[in-house]
């Protein structure tokens, strides 16, 4: 039962939840099988999410903390720990960031200012008052201290803005093999260039070209004169190529593009070449797929591999 509960978390792409529940399992081929699948997916995301922050600094904190987050719950990692910045460049960037950086002050400056401009405000209702003038001096002193305290405020309220700004908001990831691999979804995974030949037959995926000729690849690769062809990019956005199943090869079909109305399940057969699905379109995650027996479904991008042509 443990089992089937963690196939269906891993199908839904929850592989965390799918290996804690591996983890209750008797040990099996089945098993040790899925399981080693969803430590290598975890181990991508967190390689890619780690990537992510170092783009926004080479010495960013963050990588460190999403690093600390992955070994306490999985133990070292030599792979994602090469990515870390050094100890001392990450304590010399925090150490500049506090001096340099704009950032949400703390509760003792504030404190001191405050104070500070009380003190002041005292200093001039005295001297004010020693002078004869005490009604002037104590109007001075209150509208002095009003605008200090209107000024404290507001250098506060732009400071908590700017650190705001400064924290990047990741954006939502999705997986997809690509040459058969799992790797974060960008447009390239999603699109590809076709030869097509003057009554719109694919020939095959473009390899490139010379003056004369373009590089045809299918099964091999071979040079076709360039008369009466031309280059098409394909997309999956767009409804063009074929998806086929990758990780364990089986694959839950939803009615759509979330996990709330699952339409059924498909699987390659075993020992032999995987299946291609024609592709219908791509948002967020989800390819919409046509299946052989006419149905129309949603499958998730971590499930699969897109190609402009499955032969």
């Amino acid at each position: 039962m443990a089992y089937q509960d963690a196939l269906a978390l891993y199908n839904a792409g929850n592989t965390e939840e799918a290996l804690e529940e591996l983890k209750k399992c008797e040990p099996s081929p089945l098993v040790e099988g899925l399981k080693k699948e969803c430590e290598r997916q975890i181990e991508e995301k967190y390689n890619y999410l780690i990537m992510q922050a170092l783009k926004v600094s080479p010495n960013n904190i963050k990588a460190v903390n999403l690093y600390d987050q992955y070994s306490s719950k999985y133990g070292p990692n030599e792979r994602l720990k090469e990515l870390l910045p050094k100890k001392s460049e990450v304590t010399s960037t925090s150490s500049q960031i506090s001096s340099n950086q704009v950032s949400k002050p703390s509760n003792l400056p504030v404190a001191l200012a405050i104070a500070a401009i009380l003190i002041l405000g005292c200093v001039v209702f005295f001297m004010t008052k020693s002078s004869g003038d005490t009604e002037r001096g104590t109007t001075s002193g209150a509208i002095s201290l009003f605008n200090k305290n209107e000024e404290a405020e507001e250098i506060a309220e732009e400071a908590e803005e700017v650190a705001e700004e400064a924290i990047p908001i990741p954006e939502e990831t999705f997986m997809i093999y690509h040459h058969g691999g799992l790797v974060p979804l960008d447009e390239s995974c999603i699109t590809g260039k076709v030869v097509v030949d003057k009554d719109g037959e694919v020939l095959g995926n473009y390899g490139g070209e010379d003056a004369d000729n373009y590089i045809i690849e299918t099964d091999d690769s071979y040079t076709a004169s360039k008369r009466g062809l031309h280059v098409e990019t394909y997309s999956a956005r767009d409804g063009q190529g074929e998806i086929i199943l990758r990780g364990n090869h089986k694959a839950s079909v939803y009615r759509t593009p979330d996990t709330s109305d699952f339409l059924c399940t498909i699987e390659d057969e075993e020992g032999m070449m995987p299946d291609g699905y024609k592709c219908l379109g791509y948002n967020n995650g989800w390819f919409h797929i046509k299946l052989f027996d006419g149905r129309n479904g949603y499958v998730e991008s971590s499930q699969v591999e897109w190609y402009t042509i499955w032969w």
